[in-house]
């Protein structure tokens, strides 16, 4: 056992909310059970909300080792879901394991071969989200605060009340009603106050968090689990001034460079790039926005919406509304006690970035490079620490010119594929990893709050 996972981890004598659980690593090459892996995070269009991470691990069982079925099986007691388990990715230059999913086991999923010398199991995982969102919030004093003191009682009355609050202190109370370890989150101050809200039974805890972010700024702060497994919750300013973030908390912000060979050539800090495509079109584009606080008057609504006439000429209306947020109005600035003008910042901010089209990338694939490439060294690193919310500028030449030239993007989203895993080697054979990715010409137009680093 180890306090680090390396390669495939399992912590079966750990329980759930285990900050440093033992990990015992299934491809240990004694064991020779692991196929390989595939892992899925993140969104893939940021205005979405962040979806839980997964990943699958297929396992060819020859021994009965992970069979609940064989008595004298070394696990027989602990296969047993939502026990912990995560992925590391070794660096053969570093030297180095890294962790690049850390979730639960959520099934154990078994076939026979037909000739019944292999128990085939494939091991589904999701990540933190998975107990966030199967945590359902009842009435009983477990969650939010005494509905006595909600104005009018009635309303918090058979409900689970929360309080106004700033952002951070209402993430980080229903984690701690929930007992999340503080170790495994990292919460940012927030620039926005909740309004008071009661819940109905059978929301989930991560609705609360989801719901913070939005009022926070819809799309723009973000609420995801990295790669090592941390709840992050993320303010508006991580991506509008994400260094300035980084320098005053302890987020572990990375900004990468990739490109095309003469790329890599002109640059030692330029991974290479395997595959490469992008897309210019209508479906991202959004022209005619709305965003409404919780309880605005009818009256108000209308003054809530922004539209550019000149893109609904060109492209029709295309809509985009965040409507109801908790949103009592900002932390400092002209906007303390006006939700609606807070409000309006979001629907004004959609209008003047997102009308025009902007050049997309919808396939940036990196994978495992020979051991003596000219940029090996960069590129393992940025497989095994690349995560979301990290920056890449991408540099592409074009046949009869143009390209992409420093071109700076957001990662959304990371899909590994990693197989197989060689017995007897101690880092996979071939990995290939994909980004979803927006671009960072969304963030520099802002008309808000100016960054105050504070709050993030």
């Amino acid at each position: 056992m180890t306090t680090t996972i390396q390669g495939v981890g399992w912590a079966p004598a750990s329980n759930t909310f285990a900050a440093s659980p033992n990990w015992i690593r299934l491809d240990d090459p004694s064991l020779g059970l692991v196929a390989g892996y595939t892992i899925d995070r993140g969104r893939s269009f940021e205005l979405d909300r962040t979806d839980a991470g997964t990943a699958k691990i297929e396992i060819f069982d020859r021994n009965g080792v992970l069979d609940p079925t064989n008595a004298g099986g070394p696990y027989l007691a602990q296969l047993q879901p939502l026990k912990q388990a995560g992925i590391a990715l070794y660096d053969p230059i570093a030297a180095a394991w890294n962790t690049i999913f850390r979730g639960y086991i959520e099934d154990y999923d078994y076939s026979l071969d037909q000739a019944q010398n292999v128990m085939k199991l494939t091991l589904s995982l999701v990540d933190g989200f998975g107990i966030l969102s199967a945590a359902k919030m009842y009435p009983d004093g477990t969650f939010g605060d005494d509905p006595a003191t909600a104005i009018p009682q009635s309303a918090a009355v058979g409900n689970v009340f929360f309080a106004d609050a700033v952002v951070n202190a209402r993430c980080t109370q229903v984690l701690g009603n929930l007992g999340w370890p503080t170790s495994l989150q990292r919460i940012f101050t927030g620039n926005v106050v909740l309004q008071a809200f009661p819940y109905t039974p059978g929301e989930s805890v991560l609705t609360v968090l989801q719901d913070a972010a939005d009022a926070e700024f819809p799309g723009v702060a973000n609420v995801y689990m990295d790669r090592q497994g941390i709840l992050a919750w993320h303010g508006r300013f991580a991506r509008f001034t994400p260094v300035g973030v980084s320098t005053s908390t302890s987020w572990d912000f990375r900004h990468y460079k990739c490109g095309d060979y003469a790329a890599c050539v002109a640059n030692v800090n330029t991974v290479p790039i395997r595959t490469f495509q992008w897309n210019r079109g209508w479906s991202k584009v959004r022209n005619y926005a709305l965003a409404t606080p919780q309880g605005i008057a009818d009256a108000a609504v209308a003054g809530q919406v922004s539209k550019d006439t000149t893109s609904i000429g060109l492209y029709g209306i295309q809509s985009w509304d965040a409507q109801n947020l908790l949103l009592k109005g900002s932390r400092t600035g002209a906007n303390v006690a006006n939700p609606n003008a807070e409000a309006k910042l979001y629907s004004n901010y959609i209008r003047d970035n997102y009308a025009t089209p902007l050049n997309r990338i919808t396939s940036l694939v990196f994978g495992t490079p020979p051991p003596n490439h000219i940029r090996a060294a960069k590129l393992w690193t940025f497989l095994t620490h690349a995560d979301i919310s990290d920056m890449i500028d991408v540099t592409v030449s074009h046949p009869g010119g143009g390209g992409f030239n420093n071109s700076s993007f957001y990662i959304e989203g990371l899909h590994y594929t990693a197989r197989p895993l060689a017995p007897g080697l101690t880092a996979v054979v071939d990995v290939e990893l994909s980004l979803d990715v927006s671009p960072v010409g969304f963030y520099t137009n802002f008309a808000g709050t100016v960054y105050d680093p504070t709050t993030q």
